[in-house]
């Protein structure tokens, strides 16, 4: 039985892991596997050495004929990685015409995407095509186990001039436990050499995190071919973002409200330009940030304090210090507890959620009093005045979410103030908040730019005759979770007048809202209704689909 062999990496960044890396494969082994900073940072190191191979050709030891570099962190199946190993070589048309076919008959026989294993002619013409090749291969893993990457057709052996170095990488954004790097190590069976780092995620400072998080926003970048042109800085700003979502809502707030992170990083202006949509949901297929809840905690309080004016995570008894945040995430019992006054001028998201409670806490009339730049606000189990919301001159707001929400009975009635905070309004997402005055006609007219309304567990009956011929731009709307059933009219079908169709909804985590970037018009949809209908007396919680 193998057993690998281990070598502590003592790097800080990626340019000393890289070095480091070099020295210790002239030594030992032909194939490495390599856990750096608690899974955050590898497949950088690998990129980037990858990028510096070619320079050191002066070095026997390393002076390959090929690089070969597979990049399979979205795993499919074994066959996959074959396919790519062949797509990397550019073998023959015939080659991929084999897998084509073989792809072909398993879909008629009915087996799985994830059962679908390596062609054992391919594997022959790769074997054959490397044979006599002195080559260096880069592997990302995205499975949960090793792979025998003999198996198709790479010949890699312990005494061979050919080297493999490899390394999970389901998400590059993750960051697990110091001591999972032991379970990893004992389950090797095909590298001669586990090699991983001495100091894990939460014992790096705050700039090199930074800096980690930059490598690895740049290897997003270059698997991307629709983002080659995108600053990296931009994906990293998103990275940052999706971190503080991944920590208010799986550890802190245990909300669903993460499903928008796409939208929240347009609405929240992060990324602009024509090519926001795309972009937009190119990264939600990238930014997933997984790991240990201790690890991204400690994680996350460091990059607090080093990003001063970036986010703010309040929870439990923890007292609200003033300051210019962009990004706010506050869960508390109650407003006094929390000491929250205002809302910072600066601050473009935020989201405030209290406990459950029969006697909810009152948002008063001026905490939203300079708020001018807020685009993202999501409010849960809070009271404030329907006829007159405190964030009603909010004129950049672009997403509003609510849940369990209602009318306050304290705050004073106004009727009269203008609800600048719908003129811009992209998202509109409605649980269990019987708010009617913001469905209203006349309330539904200043909505010019809405292009997704959700409404989850109220009467929504009520509004359907209200949406006929408003809402223009609408492309997404999903009603579920009904509080009541209503019984079908005969006439539903042409409840609706929409000058636009719904483009095709998508299931969250990824909503298809036509947000700015996506100019495409398409023909009235006539099934609008029916699925409303449908979904209003099943109850079930599917997304319109056309």
């Amino acid at each position: 039985m193998n057993v690998a062999e281990k070598e502590i990496l003592r790097a800080d960044n990626v340019h000393e892991a890289a070095q480091e890396m070099f020295k210790i494969i002239q030594l030992r082994g032909r194939i490495f596997c390599l856990d750096c900073w608690d899974g955050f940072g590898a497949s950088a190191v690998l990129r980037y050495m990858a990028a510096m191979l070619p320079s050191r050709r002066n070095i026997p030891e390393l002076c390959f004929d090929r690089i070969i570099f597979i990049d399979c962190s979205k795993w499919n199946n074994r066959r996959a990685v074959q396919r790519a190993i062949a797509q990397e070589l550019t073998l023959d048309r015939s080659i991929m015409a084999t897998l084509d076919k073989q792809d072909e008959e398993d879909d008629f026989k009915g087996i799985g995407e994830s059962s679908r294993n390596e062609i054992g002619s391919v594997a022959q013409v790769i074997e054959q095509t490397l044979t006599g090749t002195k080559f260096m291969m880069f592997f990302l893993n995205g499975s949960d186990d090793e792979v025998d990457i003999g198996s198709f057709g790479i010949p890699l052996t312990r005494f061979g001039k050919n080297m493999m170095i490899w390394t999970f990488n389901r998400c590059c954004l993750t960051m697990h436990r110091h001591v999972d790097r032991l379970s990893i190590s004992s389950n090797l069976r095909y590298t001669h050499v586990f090699i991983y780092s001495f100091r894990g995620a939460r014992s790096l400072i705050a700039y090199e995190f930074q800096e980690l998080l930059h490598q690895q926003c740049a290897t997003i970048v270059a698997r991307s071919p629709s983002m080659l042109d995108i600053n990296p800085t931009m994906v990293k700003e998103c990275c940052l973002y999706g971190l503080f979502l991944h920590y208010i809502f799986h550890i802190s707030t245990k909300l669903d409200w993460i499903a928008h992170a796409s939208n929240y990083w347009i609405c929240d202006a992060i990324i602009q330009g024509d090519k926001a949509r795309d972009v937009s949901n190119t990264l939600h297929g990238e930014i997933n940030w997984e790991g240990d809840a201790t690890v991204i905690d400690e994680v996350l309080q460091m990059l607090m304090k080093y990003f001063e004016h970036l986010f703010l995570v309040v929870k439990d008894d923890d007292v609200y210090k003033e300051g210019s945040y962009r990004w706010i995430s506050v869960t508390s019992k109650n407003m006094e507890i929390c000491g929250m006054q205002t809302i910072p001028a600066v601050t473009s998201s935020l989201f405030l959620a209290f406990e459950r409670s029969d006697h909810p806490p009152t948002l008063q009339k001026g905490f939203f009093e300079h708020s001018n730049k807020l685009g993202v606000l999501v409010l849960c189990f809070c009271a404030f005045n329907f006829a007159s919301p405190p964030f009603h001159h909010c004129q950049n707001l672009r997403f509003l979410g609510l849940d369990h929400c209602t009318r306050s009975k304290t705050c004073e009635a106004d009727n009269h103030q203008e609800w600048a905070c719908l003129y811009n309004l992209l998202v509109l997402d409605l649980r269990y908040t019987e708010w009617d005055n913001i469905l209203s006609e006349e309330k539904m007219d200043l909505m010019k730019s809405i292009t997704e309304l959700n409404i989850e567990g109220v009467r929504c009956w009520r509004y359907t005759a209200q949406l006929q011929g408003r809402l223009p731009n609408l492309e997404r709307l999903r009603i579920i979770k009904p509080t009541c059933q209503h019984e079908t009219s005969n006439d539903v079908d042409n409840s609706f007048s929409m000058r636009h169709q719904m483009m095709s909804a998508r299931r969250l985590p990824r909503p298809a809202s036509k947000l700015p970037g996506r100019s495409q018009r398409m023909d009235p949809s006539p099934r609008l209704s029916a699925f409303i209908a449908r979904e209003a007396v099943t109850g079930s919680g599917t997304a319109l689909s056309t």
